[in-house]
């Protein structure tokens, strides 16, 4: 029988899986699976253990051999999970990085869906628009607020007749694009909860910051009817501005632009 090798191909193959799901985390069927490619390793880790132990037991060699072949794969083993937990940390680590992955990390899944419906809607601010026969995901929850919270900034209209619709949520009043306003996903609106509450905003590009207040919700779970100008609901990571925010960030371009990545504190 030949001696037991370690392979190192399964632990680089669920790792580059890992990564992948990491790349890719709005296609609903892999979003649970992001645990799935971890368990898929470890349970690997622990059959080649077990697989290790039964050869050994079945090798048909002198004592002094068997002894210098578990030595030998006790250590190939320790080297091989080692491997195993520095490569998962680092795509763990990669993968945090991304806002819409913090979320699902976050536990923060879609509680549904939403038929769509088509219908005339502003398409001012580059606006998304409702089609028909598309299913867009509802969220109740929001990802965790941290120190430096993981966001994506979208471009929205305050004043009366643009791209937000009716009036905001916690005033019922409109608001001048030059407003430094903000709407946030409804995990993060928590039920009118920060109302008037300042947030700093940070453009990670070029360090600009910018003092915002909550003045609506960017509906999470509701949407693609005339009280949300037939727009689909919100990710669960929006912090929706106005024009004003956009330029206190240093983006004059704001419009080309649409939406970017940011962090965001409480004040």
């Amino acid at each position: 029988m030949e001696e037991p090798t370690v392979p190192f191909d399964f632990i680089w193959h669920h790792n580059r899986t890992f990564s992948r799901l990491c790349q890719n985390p709005d296609n609903d069927a892999q979003e649970t699976d992001l645990t799935k490619a971890t368990a898929v390793v470890v349970v690997q880790a622990i059959n080649t253990i077990e697989l290790y132990h039964s050869n050994s037991a079945q090798l048909n060699i002198s004592k002094r051999r068997e002894a210098k072949i578990a030595e030998y794969t006790f250590w190939k083993m320790r080297t091989m999970l080692l491997a195993f937990g520095l490569l998962l940390s680092m795509s763990i680590v990669e993968c945090t990085r991304h806002s819409d992955v913090a979320g699902i990390l976050a536990s923060c899944n879609p509680t549904g869906y939403l038929n769509g419906n088509s219908h005339n809607c502003n398409h001012e601010h580059g606006s998304d628009c409702c089609q028909s026969g598309k299913r867009y995901p509802k969220y109740k929850c929001s990802p965790s607020v941290t120190g430096t919270t993981a966001a994506t900034l979208t471009l929205n209209g305050f004043q009366k007749r643009e791209d937000g619709g009716g009036p905001s949520e916690c005033d019922g009043n409109y608001h001048n694009d030059n407003d430094l306003v903000v709407a946030l996903s409804t995990g993060w609106y928590a039920g009118g909860s920060r109302c008037h509450d300042f947030i700093l905003i940070t453009n990670p590009d070029n360090g600009r910051t910018a003092r915002a207040m909550v003045v609506d919700e960017c509906d999470s779970v509701s949407g693609c009817d005339k009280d949300h100008d037939f727009q689909p609901p919100c990710n669960n990571n929006i912090v929706d501005a106005s024009p004003g925010v956009w330029k206190a960030l240093g983006v004059d371009n704001y419009d080309d632009v649409g939406e970017m990545s940011i962090t965001w504190s409480e004040t």
